[in-house]
């Protein structure tokens, strides 16, 4: 099974343990997230008998698709303004090939076609306050303004490991989210901008096993996207 289809099934799970733990008496959200945002960045340490060096990936994508899903409980209040808080888990996958890396103040062209592909899964938490809802003409305009914070695994394979497996990781990251939405019943969507800032580390083995490559994952700054959701 493919690691997207592994994603997609994880995320469906949670979601549907959330809806299980849901209380009837509370007004909640349900959504789905799809973003457009800054990619990682790319540091190899790479240690052996031969000694260690350390190398810049350049020439990387700017940013990723990720999809994910929320669940936002607002108490029992029946407006659209006020504290929301709840769950988030989403997914992300890439393939990263650099065209070169910059090492010890020279660069190196990539003449082995490495490449490293990479998967990640995060969960975390998420709060923040929605505005009151303007009406027009039975469509309702409101903001929103959340914080999250949320660890992550991530799945990565290098394409010159020793034995051509994977290696698991993990890392965190932390953001805040603006949104504007229109709402018409209880179905509603709209726009985000999300500002991020996180890290993850993959370890390899590589050479016949005797060397070591880690790889640093870092990644800031701003993406956009399309919120979806329901209230209940």
């Amino acid at each position: 099974m493919s690691s997207p289809i592994r994603a997609t099934l994880l995320l469906t799970t949670i979601a549907v343990g959330v809806w299980a733990l849901d209380d009837a008496t509370e007004r909640s959200d349900l959504r789905l997230t799809v973003e457009a945002l800054p990619t990682y960045e790319i540091a190899e340490s790479v240690s052996g008998a031969a000694g260690a060096n350390n190398y810049d990936w350049k020439g990387l994508p700017n940013q990723v698709w990720q999809l994910g899903i929320e669940k936002l409980w607002l108490g029992e209040r029946k407006d659209w303004g006020g504290a929301v808080y709840g769950l988030r888990c989403n997914a992300a996958t890439q393939t990263a090939h650099p065209s070169g890396y910059a090492v010890e103040g020279a660069t190196l062209l990539n003449t082995t076609n490495e490449e490293l592909r990479w998967q990640r899964v995060g969960l975390g938490l998420v709060g923040g306050w929605q505005t009151g809802a303007a009406a027009i003409d039975g469509i309702r305009l409101f903001g929103e303004l959340t914080v999250f914070a949320e660890g992550a695994a991530i799945y990565a394979t290098l394409n010159n490991t020793a034995d051509g497996d994977g290696s698991l990781g993990y890392g965190a990251e932390a953001g805040v989210r603006l949104a504007v939405l229109l709402a018409e019943s209880d179905w509603y969507g709209g726009i985000s901008v999300t500002a991020l800032a996180g890290f993850a580390q993959v370890e390899f083995s590589v050479l016949s096993d005797t060397t070591t490559s880690t790889m640093d994952l870092g990644r800031s700054g701003v993406g956009v996207g399309v919120v979806i959701g329901r209230r209940f």
